[in-house]
């Protein structure tokens, strides 16, 4: 419908915000239909909505490739959460090469630091007291008097 004044279009609201609730709708479809390069670009030129968008494509993938390495579907969430500031940084700062490879290059920032969370693990080492009768205060204790001065 088009008004030839502005005060006749004022009379009919659904006029004014139709052409504002289609472009929002055009720039939603379009923006489903962009590639992963064409939303990298997007988002380094400052549209937020574009990282959105690969998110939402890419996460069930990335977070059950962290699930199914280690095992922890808590543990999973804060490596996915991780590996997504990476890769936000990584594209902020202009470090990444474009050859058309987002998610196997996601999924290898996942699993690097999947295997950086084990490595972490395994040099911090676990102490388990299998005596359920052993008290560390009495060795304390006993060591103290040994000690003396």
């Amino acid at each position: 419908m088009y008004f030839r004044s502005p005060a006749v279009a004022l009379q009919y609201p659904f006029y004014r915000h139709q052409p504002i609730q289609i472009q929002k709708t055009i720039q939603m479809k379009s923006i489903t239909t962009l590639t992963d390069q064409q939303l990298i670009q997007l988002f380094i030129n400052g549209n937020s909505e574009s990282l959105e968008e690969l998110i939402k494509r890419h996460k069930d993938r990335i977070f059950t490739s962290i699930v199914l390495l280690v095992k922890d579907k808590n543990l999973a969430e804060d490596i996915f959460q991780d590996a997504f500031i990476r890769i936000i940084d990584t594209l902020r700062t202009g470090n990444y090469t474009d050859e058309g490879k987002f998610l196997p290059w996601a999924l290898r920032i996942a699993h690097n630091l999947c295997v950086d969370h084990f490595r972490k693990v395994k040099r911090s080492p676990l102490v388990q007291n299998n005596n359920e009768d052993f008290d560390i205060f009495e060795t304390i204790n006993v060591s103290a008097r040994w000690h003396r001065w």
